[in-house]
């Protein structure tokens, strides 16, 4: 059956947001979610009335927040195998006949997201939903078109069986790092989260060490850009069959704890 997630509005008084806990057999951790003028009254119908002096939403430009943290339950997880986005079970109603077939990115139709080996929560798109019809085909075409322009590394399909929008994960989150486990002074989910430079510990590009990357470029940047380096080695390994074992590869810390923002400011969930 349908599941309702738990949604904040980002009106909700400090450490009163609802959060979704979660395990797979590679990752275990939370996840909280805030839309802008989102509907609460169904996630929070067992809660507090929320306080309306709160709103983080009024200081930024977003619409959509999601926040995940957590621990890799494995020693040998490759950072440049972990992916984030969207996966489907069903096609799309507006792609094309049943003989469309997905490309071999990610070996779909059996894509698995986080290291190939937990799949993402999937989100199904109903045919008999009324009045909510997807764009033409050629609308999607263009779509994916210019999202992979200004993300090479996107691996999109929405006409094949198991339509996806797939990016690394450590190149395409607005914001991450890692905190040891036991460290009580992390930053709650629900405050503003903060990119560490990269020569602090925290930094997920703190051991790519990646001497063609740039210094004097913002934090972000420079551990997006250091990731992408270390996804395309990654990636150029695996299309000439290299045996690239994992030590040779970053791999996530299963004593460390990371956090994961992403934010989106051009769509309307409501």
């Amino acid at each position: 059956g349908k599941v309702q997630l738990p949604i904040n509005n980002g009106k909700e008084e400090p450490r009163h947001s609802l959060v979704i806990d979660f395990e797979t057999p590679i990752f275990a951790g939370t996840c909280m979610f805030r839309i802008r003028d989102s509907d609460t009254s169904t996630s929070h119908k067992n809660t507090q009335p929320v306080s309306t002096g709160q709103n983080y939403f009024a200081k930024f430009n977003r619409k959509f927040q999601m926040v995940i943290r957590g621990r890799f339950l494995l020693p040998d997880v490759i950072m440049a195998d972990c992916v984030t986005g969207m996966l489907l079970d069903k096609r799309l109603a507006t792609a094309g006949s049943s003989s469309t077939t997905c490309s071999e990115s990610f070996g779909c139709p059996d894509v698995e997201v986080a290291s190939q080996n937990a799949k993402m929560s999937r989100f199904r798109k109903s045919k008999h939903d009324k009045g909510e019809s997807l764009p033409p085909k050629w609308v999607l075409r263009a779509v994916v078109k210019v999202a992979g322009f200004f993300s090479p590394r996107m691996d999109a399909d929405l006409e094949c069986a198991h339509p996806r929008i797939l990016s690394p994960l450590c190149s395409s989150a607005q914001t991450a790092y890692l905190t040891k486990t036991a460290d009580k002074s992390k930053t709650p989910l629900d405050e503003i989260h903060s990119e560490p430079t990269p020569d602090s510990y925290a930094s997920l590009a703190h051991s790519l060490n990646k001497a063609a990357v740039k210094k004097n470029i913002n934090a972000v940047q420079y551990r997006k850009r250091s990731f992408d380096a270390v996804y395309d080695e990654r990636m150029l390994s695996l299309k000439h069959n290299s045996n690239q074992s994992g030590s040779s590869c970053p791999c996530f810390d299963p004593d460390a704890e990371y956090t994961f923002e992403f934010l989106q400011h051009l769509v309307d969930y409501n």
